[in-house]
C-alpha cells in the first residue's frame, strides 16, 4: 500500500459516502483532514500488523511469513512451536521440520489480516 492506494481508498469512501451536494458544501480544509486522519490510521494499521523477525508471535498462533531465503523465497503460512525439541521455532508449513528460520523478513498474524465480519 502506497500513497496514491490511499488517497483511491479515500476519494472511494467519501463518495460513497457523502453526496455530490455535502462534498461541494464540505470546506476544503476539512476534507484535507479526514484524508489526513484516513492515511494515519491506514499507516498505524500496517505498523501495528506487520512485525519484523525481530519480534516473536505467539505460540501456535498461524502467521503469513515472508521468506528470504533462496531455495523459497516468497509468503508461507506457518507458526511456532510449544511443545518437546520444537519449543520457539518456526514451523513453516511444507518445511519438513521446524527450524530458526533466520530468513523471515516479516510476518502478521492471519486473523490481524481477515476482515472481521459479524454474524447477523
Amino acid at each position: 500500500m502506497n500513497e496514491k492506494t490511499i488517497e483511491k481508498s479515500f476519494d472511494e469512501y467519501m463518495k460513497k459516502n457523502y453526496t455530490e451536494n455535502y462534498l461541494s458544501n464540505y470546506k476544503r480544509e476539512v476534507i484535507d483532514n479526514q484524508r489526513c486522519d484516513f492515511a494515519n490510521g491506514v499507516e498505524y494499521y500496517l505498523k501495528n500488523t506487520w512485525h519484523d523477525k525481530s519480534e516473536i508471535p505467539e505460540y501456535e498462533k498461524e502467521c503469513l511469513v515472508f521468506l528470504n531465503d533462496p531455495m523459497r523465497e516468497g509468503w508461507h503460512i506457518g507458526r511456532i512451536e510449544k511443545q518437546g525439541q520444537n519449543v520457539g521455532k518456526w514451523n513453516i508449513y511444507g518445511y519438513f521440520t521446524p527450524a530458526s528460520h533466520n530468513s523471515i523478513l516479516y510476518w502478521a498474524y492471519i486473523e490481524d489480516l481477515l476482515t472481521n465480519k459479524q454474524e447477523e
